[in-house]
């Protein structure tokens, strides 16, 4: 897209009134006692200001907002932030991505380039973002790279979530949710003082339904949801300057696997290229063939001890995190057959610890500044136990064969097939087998920043922070197990001698330290009240990894290294027509450098530094308080990645736009509260979202691509003054099949010379994985 189509199109978005992040702008839904659009408080820059005159992207959710559109986990979000996006191939395997910062890393110790904190607390690897996310007061999402103020660096940017606080009067909220697919949800929360300085709090939220897709292989359903968390809180005013908060949570999850459906070309069924399976694909895409049903286990609790103790023009902060997580993916299916052709099963144990100084100043001159010291720690550990089957009749048999098969005259390279003689002399090669990788990584990471802003001249503000980071990161990991030549290669061209191939399994440990300064720098300035125009540079980084799976013997000692991004945005935030109108608008280009990134093909995989992206966009938001009662708002963002400096064989084309680079994003939503005169009030909230295709992963295979045509959410509620609500609402009313992750798996069903034969056996054999379809149901809800 030119820069005059951007122009173009960011005028229109403006005209029609399509430019807000909804999630925003739903947050500033007028009142009847107050005209116009409400002020938005945030700690995006870890201290409270009101969202406008914040020199950062940001949507924020409060916790009414959270409630009308059902944001019940990060997956939720996704539907509310046109630059947002997640794939995932698993529950312990979840990816977001913003602003092309994104990630496919799944070892031990690899970090996401988006990171989740919440309290202050950090959850950033792949199998962190499977979370409840419950008893919210604020959703706060920085689109870019955060390199100076939050515990650990991201690339992509972070999503901030912070609970509620115990509350000095007596309150509380209780609602009970029922819904299709059998669905049965409790959650609340009660708060109050237990005496003069001491104050509790507590919240609760239940979550049960029927699994939304139908197992035909074993007649059940999966994807189904039975969750459990909790989270206590106790603050005590220990002195008139000194306050400190204590909580503790809890959660878990007992769930089926998620299912994959099989889809396959125009190619007939019965061609003998095709190897028997013994099923023909349902064309629902909710009924799938897997040959397990698996199961999804997690149980984690989390501690939080926060002291704020507030001195002359100044607070200091006190903020002490502790976690334990365990989680385990058993026997999911990756193909979708009925047989176990691929099937995987991964645990990820956890457990970290972090300690915050924070000082945040409240100077009456031109200066304040907000500066502290981190320490990261954390022990994870994941155990990945793969199980295997490749007919000699395909490809992945070849290529099986190809690795492991010692016989000269037991492959025939040139047809590409696998000759009897290699079938009978290794018959282990093509039988049922099982293969593992253990890795343990141990993460301690130091850091010293400081974040400042002067009031230069009148209306006119310098921006600039600094941060250093200090990692550093041992790994200890193993292969073992039957042979595979996706997650269990040859190691050496020695002949094993009691089964005649390759050796395969190995023992792997590396240690490594990387440090850091990361940046930021800027201004702000405010021509009127009304109106800020902002401009940074800004900086941000992703910590090395290491991993037990690569198909290079020996390479696995090697970590990947750092990944870098540097960004620049410009923007205007404004409030207009008398407090009616607000109209953000932003304009970036971030670059990625050493990207980091794991990539599987037929004949195995990489894990590796390698090449650069960019991507560059706009970003449009817009607000309209229509009266008292009404408030649309709308939202654009275009983004245009492309890359360079990939390994050719690697084989991502050159130019490919990392994963989660959406074009083109439009969302708009309409929120009406309507107060009757008997002191009892309605209201309605629609929204819809629309995403151009885009890459699920970092390259260019049709099975990867995602879009959304039109996917609309709704409810309705009536309001009572004794403090009860019922409320109706609707999720992906449109019931579309959004895909959130694809597997590109034909290679174990056809041979080479049926897909050369036949390219749209390559084009249309996959294996995808879809958000929830069309749910609905009604909450009833009390609250004091």
């Amino acid at each position: 897209m030119t820069k005059a189509n951007l122009l173009s199109t960011a005028c229109c978005v403006v005209i029609v009134l399509t430019g807000v992040s909804p999630a925003a702008a739903q947050n500033q839904t007028a009142s009847a006692e107050h005209s116009g659009i409400a002020d938005i408080i945030v700690t995006a820059q870890r201290r409270s200001q009101n969202l406008q005159n914040v020199p950062i992207s940001v949507n924020a959710f409060n916790a009414e907002m959270v409630e009308s559109r059902r944001i019940s986990d990060v997956q939720s979000l996704a539907t509310s932030v046109p630059s947002f996006s997640i794939n995932a191939l698993s529950k312990s395997r979840m990816n977001p991505a913003l602003r092309g910062g994104s990630s496919s890393l799944s070892s031990a110790g690899a970090e996401q380039a988006v990171g989740l904190f919440i309290d202050d607390q950090y959850f950033g690897g792949p199998g962190d973002f499977e979370i409840d996310l419950f008893d919210v007061d604020r959703i706060e999402v920085m689109r870019g790279p955060q390199g100076t103020l939050f515990g650990r660096n991201t690339t992509g940017g972070n999503i901030n979530v912070v609970t509620r606080r115990p509350s000095k009067e007596a309150e509380g909220k209780f609602e009970v949710t029922v819904g299709n697919y059998n669905a049965l949800e409790a959650r609340g929360y009660v708060s109050g003082p237990l005496s003069d300085t001491l104050f509790g709090y507590f919240a609760f939220t239940s979550r049960d339904r029927d699994g939304t897709s139908l197992n035909a292989t074993t007649g059940h359903h999966l994807d189904d949801v039975n969750r459990t968390s909790f989270r206590g809180k106790l603050m005590w005013e220990a002195a008139p300057n000194l306050e400190i908060t204590a909580s503790v949570g809890y959660s878990r999850a007992d769930e089926k696997e998620v299912p994959r459906d099989t889809i396959f070309t125009d190619v007939p069924f019965t061609n003998q290229d095709l190897i028997d399976i013994g099923f023909v694909p349902s064309p629902d895409r909710r009924v799938v063939h897997n040959a397990v049903d698996g199961q999804y286990k997690s149980r984690q609790w989390t501690a939080n001890l926060r002291a704020e103790y507030s001195i002359t023009n100044a607070t200091i902060y006190s903020i002490s995190t502790y976690r334990d997580f365990k989680s385990a993916d058993e026997g999911m299916s990756l193909t979708g057959a009925p047989v176990p052709i691929y099937d995987f099963g991964e645990s990820r144990p956890t457990k970290s610890f972090s300690q915050e100084l924070r000082y945040a100043s409240k100077y009456e001159g031109p200066f304040n500044w907000v500066g502290g010291l981190y320490y990261f720690y954390s022990n994870e550990r994941r155990n990945l136990t793969p199980r295997y089957q490749f007919d000699e009749n395909t490809y992945a048999g070849f290529v099986q064969s190809a690795n492991f098969c010692p016989l000269q005259t037991a492959l025939d390279s040139e047809n590409s097939v696998v000759t009897p003689a290699c079938v009978t002399s290794f018959p282990q090669l093509f039988a049922q087998g099982d293969s593992f990788a253990q890795e343990r990584n141990r993460t301690t990471s130091y850091s010293v920043y400081a974040d400042g802003s002067f009031d230069l001249l009148d209306g006119l503000t310098l921006l600039g922070g600094l941060r250093y980071t200090h990692d550093k990161k041992k790994f200890n990991g193993s292969t073992s197990g039957g042979p595979n030549f996706f997650w269990n290669p040859p190691v050496s061209s020695e002949i094993d001698p009691v089964t005649g191939i390759p050796f395969t399994g190995q023992i792997l440990a590396g240690a490594k330290s990387w440090s850091k300064f990361t940046y930021r720098a800027g201004f702000q300035y405010k021509p009127t009240d009304q109106i800020m125009i902002y401009g940074t540079r800004s900086t941000g980084f992703r910590s090395g990894v290491f991993s037990a799976i690569d198909p290079a013997p020996g390479s696995q000692n090697i970590p990947v290294d750092p990944e870098t991004a540097l960004s620049h945005e410009i923007g205007v935030k404004s409030r207009l027509l008398d407090n009616r109108l607000q109209f953000n608008i932003a304009a970036f280009n971030v670059e990625y450098k050493n990207l980091q990134f794991f990539f599987t093909s037929p004949t195995g995989g990489i894990t590796n530094n390698a090449g650069k992206a960019r991507v560059r966009g706009v970003e449009v938001e817009l607000v309209a308080s229509v009266n008292d009662y009404l408030t649309l708002s709308a939202s654009y963002s275009h983004q245009n990645g492309t890359s360079s400096g990939i390994p050719e064989d690697v084989g991502i084309v050159e130019g490919t736009p990392p994963q989660g680079t959406i074009p083109n994003s439009y969302m708009a939503a309409a929120d009406f509260d309507y107060p009757l005169a008997n002191g009892n009030s309605i209201s309605a909230h629609v929204d819809l979202t629309r995403k151009d295709a885009y890459g699920l992963e970092f390259n260019d295979a049709p099975q990867f691509v995602s879009k959304t045509k039109a996917l609309i959410n709704a409810s309705l509620s009536y309001k009572l003054a004794s403090g009860f609500e019922i409320s109706v609402w609707g999720q992906n009313l449109t019931n579309e099949d959004i895909k959130i992750y694809g597997n590109d798996f034909w290679f174990v069903y056809y041979d080479l010379a049926t897909a050369i034969a036949n390219p749209q056996v390559v084009t249309g054999t996959s294996q995808p994985r879809f958000a929830p379809p069309r749910t609905y149901g009604a909450t009833l809800r009390y609250s004091f």
